[in-house]
């Protein structure tokens, strides 16, 4: 079990990895605000083979002020030399641009 820890008030990010496959979900609590609430959850899974990485986002009972929200997708992402340079500082791991995308939606 994988967990990003923790926010007053906010469930944790929590996954698992069998063998290649992946699955990382998180409480769409993180997108309330003041005046906002949301809740459901949030999934991001995939599988690692060879050098690239495939899988899927998607929701569960994503719903924000009474709306219900469908988040769905794939994605696809292949290993390159420029991958292999020596490591450098990130951001958190987790849902990156998607998250980036929620964000930006629900700030409307």
């Amino acid at each position: 079990m994988l967990r990003e820890c923790c926010r007053p008030g906010i469930e944790p990010v929590t996954g698992t990895l069998d063998g290649n496959a992946f699955v990382v979900s998180g409480s769409a609590s993180k997108y309330s605000k003041p005046g906002f609430s949301c809740t459901g959850r949030l999934f991001v899974s995939g599988t690692v083979t060879g050098n690239g990485i495939n899988g899927a986002f998607s929701s569960n009972n994503f719903v924000c002020n009474g709306i219900s929200i469908a988040v769905s997708g794939g994605y696809a992402a292949t290993k390159t030399a420029a991958s292999l340079q020596a490591p450098r500082a990130r951001g958190k791991a987790g849902f990156g641009e998607l998250h980036r995308l929620i964000r930006d939606a629900t700030d409307r």
